[in-house]
């Protein structure tokens, strides 16, 4: 995301992803099942994609980090 001190370069701009109707390059909606599943299992979704699987995540800290990329509009 811009305007943070992480600067990734590993997945694609998440800036406003809140704002956006799809993800995955316009592949999937942008509600939070979808969302939860590009989080955890892009690869798996969009074979090749930029995002990596963040597998690590689950229950509470998902439905939270879901929760904060629908706020960032």
């Amino acid at each position: 995301m811009r305007a943070t001190v992480a600067q990734g370069e590993v997945a694609p701009d998440l800036t406003h992803i809140g704002s956006r109707e799809m993800i995955g390059a316009n592949s999937f909606p942008n509600d939070a099942a979808d969302l939860g599943g590009w989080i955890t299992h892009a690869q798996t979704m969009k074979p090749g994609c930029m995002m990596p699987n963040l597998t690590f995540f689950n229950g509470p800290d998902l439905r939270a980090l879901i929760a904060y990329m629908q706020s960032l509009k």
